[in-house]
């Protein structure tokens, strides 16, 4: 079995990752403000954020994932992103990550 990884390793292996997916996106915007840069400074930081409670029973189940809530009596949705989303054994957990 494998060993774990360090959160140098797990950056370092994001970046690699997000370098690809960028190189294959030539039109790729980011919205203002934000660069390849300030996604892994955003990245580190939600990292730190799942490490400081997490627990070896955890299922990373998605990562960025949207959402759309119809409320009634609103003319618009409700749209938005769940920074991580987990599993501990049979419940699911939303992680939301503050700046």
């Amino acid at each position: 079995m494998g060993g774990s990884l360090t959160r140098e390793e797990i950056v370092e292996r994001f970046i690699e990752a997000f370098e690809v997916e960028t190189e294959a996106a030539p039109n790729l915007v980011y919205k203002d403000g934000e660069s390849f840069d300030t996604m892994i400074e955003l990245t580190s930081k939600m990292l730190d954020s799942a490490l400081a409670d997490w627990s070896d029973h955890y299922l990373i189940k998605g990562v960025a994932e949207a959402f759309v809530v119809v409320v009634p009596g609103l003319s618009k949705k409700l749209i938005g992103e769940f920074d991580f989303v987990v599993h501990d054994g049979p419940d699911a957990c939303i992680v939301d990550v503050i700046e």
